[in-house]
């Protein structure tokens, strides 16, 4: 028997009636949650009512008070080995949060209830840390030192808890090009808690590493730790995210004219070249709500 799918509202529907930001998680919460019988459409609710319930103003400030302290463990590193390194912040917009919901429900096992496969969206806000020096073991082996620190500091002094992420493709790749440590030095303690893309890298190149530390607010925030050459290619070369999620996300889409949305906070400029998005509200792209880590 063919599973059958989620249905999602729509979408379209809600964007043009909507007069805030608010308004639209409001209804989508809604609209998700109107059969009580419809266990996988009440999961999606429960998961945006978690994430909206991590848009709060009260929220916010609790996490920026653990990123504020996250900077000043950076610093002390960057000092330590006479190195620049920066950090770059997001808060996923909501139209990719529900089409991260859509891939996950269309691809999620037979076996596994929604509820338990929607817990893999745990990059609603990220931070990635980036070590803006040539690529060698050394500044590689910053790259682990940041990591363990920042999850030792994380546990420890924050009380957070960490995601499970041992289950990823841990595939041997030698690729031309790439510079790839012998061993990973992610400490035992969070050995299972941390998808090491520096030691076995993705099939297109990609190298990070990457954390899910979950606060005492619920807030789980994405944390990524690269080099430059790594982020260059990342952003803009052979293992370009852009090229991955064109690829991932095939034939999973929420087709939306931003053109007839008139939400306070976000404006589209149409030509027939292109859209040109301001977005202060998080609906359609990557945002700093607060200025999290300036």
């Amino acid at each position: 028997m063919a599973r059958k799918e989620v249905r999602f509202p729509d979408v379209q529907g809600i964007l043009e009636r909507a007069f805030t930001i608010d308004d639209v998680w409001e209804m989508l919460i809604e609209d998700f949650s109107s059969d009580e019988d419809d266990l996988d459409r009440i999961a999606c609710a429960n998961k945006l009512i978690e994430l909206n319930n991590m848009r709060s103003s009260e929220m916010i400030r609790a996490l920026d008070d653990d990123v504020r302290e996250i900077k000043g463990l950076i610093r002390k590193i960057s000092k330590k080995h006479n190195v620049s390194i920066i950090v770059k912040r997001r808060q996923k917009d909501l139209l990719g949060v529900l089409t991260k919901m859509m891939l996950l429900l269309k691809n999620k096992p037979d076996s596994k209830p929604s509820s338990e496969v929607l817990k893999r969206l745990r990059d609603f806000f990220g931070i990635r840390i980036i070590v803006m020096a040539e690529e060698t073991k050394e500044t590689q082996a910053i790259c682990y030192e940041l990591m363990n620190e920042i999850l030792q500091f994380l546990t420890v002094k924050k009380n957070n808890t960490l995601a499970n992420l041992a289950y990823y493709d841990k595939t041997e790749r030698k690729i031309e090009g790439l510079l790839i440590p012998e061993k990973s030095l992610i400490r035992d303690t969070f050995s299972n808690c941390v998808k090491d893309y520096i030691w076995r890298p993705k099939e297109r190149g990609y190298q990070c590493l990457h954390a899910a530390p979950t606060n005492q607010n619920k807030q789980t925030i994405e944390i990524q730790v690269r080099t430059m050459e790594m982020d260059i290619r990342a952003e803009a070369g052979r293992a370009s995210h852009f090229v991955h999620k064109s690829i991932r996300y095939e034939g999973v889409e929420i087709p939306v004219d931003l053109t007839k949305v008139h939400i306070i906070g976000f404006r589209v400029l149409a030509d027939e070249a292109s859209l040109n998005i301001y977005d202060e509200v998080g609906l359609a792209k990557a945002i700093d709500p607060l200025n999290l880590l300036r």
